[in-house]
C-alpha cells in the first residue's frame, strides 16, 4: 500500500539553472518522484494542491493498480518557521503556499546598534538599528526543505485491507536569490535610523 500524490494549481514556480530535481528521477518511471515539489527561488511566492489517493496493487497481477481518494489529511508541520502555509481543502486535497523565508543556516545580516554594538539580526528585523554593517550569503546557494504530511487512506477498495495514517515527505529545493537578497538589502539599509 502506497500514496499517490498528484501535484496541481502551481504558480509562482520558474525554471532553475542547475536543477536539483533534473537528477532526481526514478527509474521505473523516468520522472521525478511525487514527493518532490517543484524547486523554488527564495522568497519568491508560490502556491500548489496535492490531491492524496491510496494505492494498492492488484494481488493477482502487480502491473495493476486501484486507487482510492485519502480520508483525511493534516499536519502538525511548523510551516510558519519557513513562510509558508498548509491549507487543508479538502479530505483529500491540501495546499501549499507562501515563500520561503531565511532558508539558509549561514546566511546573514550584521547590524550596527544604536549603542554602537553588532549584532546578527533577520534581514526583517524590528530592532532598532542604525545601519546594516554585513550581509553575508549562503554557500552552498541550494538547500533542500522536508515537509511532512498525514495522510489517511482508506482499506484496499478490492481486498479490504491495510489503509491507516502514512506520513508523507514531501521534499522541496530552495534556491539562493540575487535579486531577493538585493531587495532584502535594499530593505533594510532604509529602515536603518538616520
Amino acid at each position: 500500500m502506497a500514496i499517490k500524490i498528484i501535484q496541481s494549481n502551481a504558480s509562482g514556480f520558474s525554471t532553475v539553472p542547475a536543477d536539483e530535481l533534473n537528477f532526481i528521477i526514478d527509474g521505473e518511471t523516468g520522472v521525478v518522484p511525487d514527493t518532490y515539489l517543484p524547486t523554488v527561488y527564495e522568497a519568491i511566492p508560490f502556491s500548489i494542491d496535492l490531491y492524496f489517493q491510496g494505492k494498492y496493487q492488484d494481488p493477482l497481477d502487480p502491473m495493476v493498480y486501484t486507487y482510492a481518494d485519502a480520508t483525511n489529511n493534516s499536519s502538525t508541520y511548523n510551516w510558519a518557521a519557513l513562510g509558508l502555509t498548509y491549507t487543508k481543502l479538502t479530505a483529500s486535497t491540501c495546499r501549499i503556499s507562501g515563500s520561503h523565508q531565511n532558508p539558509f543556516p549561514d546566511q546573514f545580516y550584521r547590524f550596527v546598534l544604536p549603542d554602537l554594538s553588532l549584532a546578527v539580526l533577520p534581514g526583517n528585523t524590528t530592532t532598532q538599528f542604525f545601519s546594516l554593517e554585513k550581509y553575508q550569503m549562503p554557500s552552498p546557494v541550494s538547500i533542500m526543505k522536508s515537509m511532512t504530511i498525514s495522510v489517511t487512506i482508506p482499506p484496499d477498495p478490492t481486498t479490504g485491507t491495510g489503509g491507516g495514517v502514512q506520513t508523507v515527505t514531501m521534499d522541496q529545493w530552495v534556491h539562493w536569490s540575487y535579486p531577493s537578497a538585493v531587495a532584502a538589502i535594499a530593505a533594510a539599509r532604509a529602515r536603518g535610523l538616520k
